[in-house]
């Protein structure tokens, strides 16, 4: 049989620009396919009955209101349940002949239905759950939750694969499927439309965070609007924390675990975990757990979300979470950190994972045994900010209500600010009257360098420590220092301060008090803007029509590619820097590979950016890719997409602006 679609749409499924797979089309497009689509099903039905084993029944809906075995017939069907009580719903028995029909249900119900295998020879029928990768006879089917039944190829039992999930307070509840009734396909279209709840179509509420700023383990996480995480690229969910996911998937929670109290407020992916923080201040995570940083109290990975629990039995609620800054490492031990909110124990600081250099901060030995578990940092109260960098050579700093700043951690570059280069197995006050602060690193023939900058408040000059060969401090020269040292600015406003590095280079920016862009240090690829690639020793406003609106600067990239992006508060992204991977979402033939002033990012006419954040890439000499949120709250990304981090259904690198990603 032979569908015809008389509906199309320009370009959408030709190769991109630079050739490979077709991108898709907009979820318009899809729209009006879908009503074709199931009018010409409709017209065919006759011809689908003529099939002698169909794998999906378009004419069947069957009710279930209570405990009820299936009969054979009713494999393929939609089967939806509204039962008072929580029923058992045993299935038929299937044989080969059987094999890979598929069966969806949606449990419409207030309680949880049991799906049961049937009992064939004395053994029951196995029901395989691709949620935790457990094989079992039954499986339970939440409220609100929908599920696609297959048996299997040997027709010995079912595969089942959760499609979608109500928001609610029961374990494992959470993800919502769009609205529109469409089924999200591995490209990131909507196939089959199937009768569900009416509900907004999910957009973005929050860009995940983190500090991956070269390669290593390249992925990203958001929050979609109805308050769950949803991860693309290389990510921990499904049990396999290497395997590339090119769309947005939404993370398990473990079975049995309890559900967080959505919606999550902040996401942050590390090189090898995710972590994420719900309305309460609860932590959640999963991933790789090399070094404890899972706050388990063991090593195991984590394939699904589990609390940290830990926080919640000592009664501390999390303000934040802080990754390592830790450039193109590989390695799977890390250390994180958790800042308190005002309630939870005046503000501390605790820390879980590695110690090599004594990033723990609680006076234990260097180099001792990573802590599976949280640990405070010292005895610092009042924090308002943390900032922390390197891997096995991991450093942070810490900066207090009062505007004290400490450091901690490895000292290799002397941001102790004590004159050596010892490293602190516990906070030591570094500078005070600071008002903001950042920490960054650079990494050359294999060896990391640190170095921090500071505004102080009394007359917002800054400061600088530790590793200044990229001319990052301002001060004219590329030297580096074990004490602080003062710029000269030329500007008295400054209004927070930013190291921008990337794997080898350093930048620092400084927003000032009216929104305009000040920036000095290595300028290799142009990422200044100043119309050339020389290193910038002292401070300097870069030209562009968003000077005086800029809100939010990074940068980012490795040894062969970086870029600085700007965000204005008219909503327009400017960038400047490489873009021979598309990180610029403009580099087409007709485009310098460098692009050493800034410009305008090319988004949608009709979309302003609300906020922006960097994916990596996966190898140590690529370069990274962009993702936008827009003020309407949709997914826009550009760049390098070696390994699906964009979320957009495929692999392919974008080289000609921004493309729509479809959750």
């Amino acid at each position: 049989m032979t569908l015809t679609l008389t509906k199309t749409a320009p370009n959408v499924f030709a190769p991109t620009t630079s050739g490979g797979a077709p991108r898709g089309a907009s979820m318009d497009e899809v729209r009006t396919w879908g009503t074709e689509i199931e009018g010409i099903v409709g017209q065919h039905q006759d011809l689908l009955d003529d099939i002698a084993n169909p794998p999906m029944r378009y004419d069947a809906e069957i009710a279930v209101t209570a405990t009820v075995a299936l009969a054979n017939g009713d494999i393929g069907a939609l089967i939806k349940i509204n039962a008072a009580s929580a029923p058992t719903v045993t299935l038929p028995p299937t044989t080969l002949a059987d094999a890979l029909l598929v069966t969806t249900l949606i449990n419409l119900g207030s309680t949880a239905a049991t799906l049961q295998g049937a009992t064939v020879s004395s053994t029951q029928q196995t029901i395989a759950g691709l949620e935790d990768g457990s094989t079992a006879g039954s499986f339970t089917l939440l409220p609100g939750m929908r599920a696609t039944l297959v048996v299997n190829a040997s027709g010995s039992g079912y595969t089942i694969v959760v499609i979608g999930r109500k928001t609610g307070t029961a374990a494992g509840a959470g993800v919502v499927v769009a609205s529109d009734g469409y089924l999200p396909a591995l490209d990131g279209r909507r196939l089959i439309n199937l009768p569900v709840t009416t509900q907004s179509q999910r957009t973005v509420l929050k860009l995940g965070s983190g500090y991956i700023n070269g390669g290593g383990k390249a992925g990203a996480v958001i929050i979609a609007s109805d308050g769950w995480a949803y991860a693309a690229g290389v990510t921990p969910i499904n049990g396999n924390n290497v395997a590339a996911r090119p769309i947005f998937m939404p993370l398990r929670l473990t079975p049995g675990e309890v559900a967080p109290s959505l919606p999550f407020v902040k996401a942050v992916r590390t090189a090898n975990s995710i972590y994420l923080l719900d309305s309460l201040g609860v932590v959640y995570c999963c991933g790789g757990n090399a070094s404890g940083q899972l706050g388990q109290g063991d090593t195991t990975n984590r394939p699904s979300l589990v609390r940290m629990s830990w926080f919640v039995s000592n009664g501390i609620t999390v303000a934040d979470i802080i990754p390592q800054r830790i450039g193109y490492a590989t390695d799977a031990a890390e250390t994180v950190y958790f800042m308190g909110s005002a309630s939870g124990i005046d503000r501390g600081v605790w820390a879980v994972g590695r110690n090599d250099g004594g990033q723990l901060g609680n006076g234990s030995t260097i180099n001792s045994t990573p802590r599976s578990t949280p640990v405070r940092v010292g005895s610092l109260t009042t924090i308002t900010k943390v900032r922390a960098c390197g891997a096995s050579v991991g450093a942070a700093m810490a900066l207090t209500a009062s505007g004290d700043l400490y450091m901690w951690g490895c000292n290799d570059s002397g941001i102790a600010a004590d004159g050596t280069t010892t490293a602190k197995a516990s906070p030591i006050l570094t500078l005070t009257g600071v008002m903001d602060f950042d920490l960054g690193m650079s990494i050359y023939s294999s060896a990391w360098y640190q170095y921090a900058v500071a505004l102080i408040s009394s007359d917002k000059t800054m400061r600088a420590i530790g590793y200044g060969a990229n001319g990052q401090f301002g001060t004219g020269s590329t030297t580096s220092s074990l004490a602080w040292v003062q710029p000269v600015l030329g500007f008295t406003n400054a209004a927070s301060i930013h190291a921008l590095n990337g794997g080898v280079f350093a930048t620092t920016a400084i927003i000032t008090a009216d929104s305009k862009l000040k920036l000095c240090g290595d300028n290799d690829f142009g990422q200044q803007g100043v119309g050339n690639t020389t290193d910038q020793l002292t401070f300097h406003e870069p030209s562009f029509a968003g000077q005086g609106k800029i809100s939010k600067v990074l940068g980012g990239g490795v040894e062969s590619a970086e870029g600085i992006f700007a965000l204005d508060t008219d909503g327009v992204l400017w960038a400047a820097g490489c873009g021979t991977y598309g990180a610029l979402g403009s580099a087409l033939s007709s485009v310098p590979a460098t692009q050493s002033t800034f410009t305008r990012m090319p988004l949608p006419a009709t979309e302003t950016v609300a906020d922006f954040e960097i994916s990596p890439s996966a190898a140590a000499t690529a370069v990274y890719g962009v993702l936008a949120k827009s003020q309407t709250g949709q997914l826009y990304a550009t760049g390098y997409n070696d390994l699906g981090q964009l979320g957009l259904g495929h692999t392919q690198t974008i080289v000609d602006g921004f493309e729509l990603v479809r959750l």
